[in-house]
């Protein structure tokens, strides 16, 4: 099952996790540097937002739909719309594979 982890940070410059509205615990996470490819590998499976890459996470589900914004000021960013699941919050991961924000596990091609 595919997998990314991503360290979400808070506050002002920092895009948010909003509801999306009239959809029962979903919501979107953006904007992320990840290929549109890579993007769509990951739907159907887990996102998990963690503050550092040691913690637990802290919110997360499973992703519905991925796309890469078209314009504006996050053009060319990758946005993730999920289902929240409790099962994804307080999962840890392994520290090797993270990059500076992000890590995949994604199944063999």
């Amino acid at each position: 099952m595919a997998a990314i982890h991503l360290i979400k940070k808070h506050g002002p410059g920092h895009a948010p996790v909003d509801k999306v509205p009239g959809e029962k615990d979903t919501y979107t996470s953006g904007y992320w540097t990840i290929s549109e490819k890579t993007a769509q590998l990951l739907v159907g499976g887990d996102i998990y937002l963690h503050e550092r890459q040691l913690d637990k996470s802290f919110y997360g589900g499973r992703i519905i739909q991925a796309w890469i914004e078209e314009s504006g000021e996050f053009a060319g960013k990758a946005v993730f719309k999920f289902v929240f699941s409790p099962e994804h919050k307080g999962v840890a991961t392994a520290q090797a594979g993270w990059g500076q924000e992000m890590k995949l596990e994604l199944p063999p091609q």
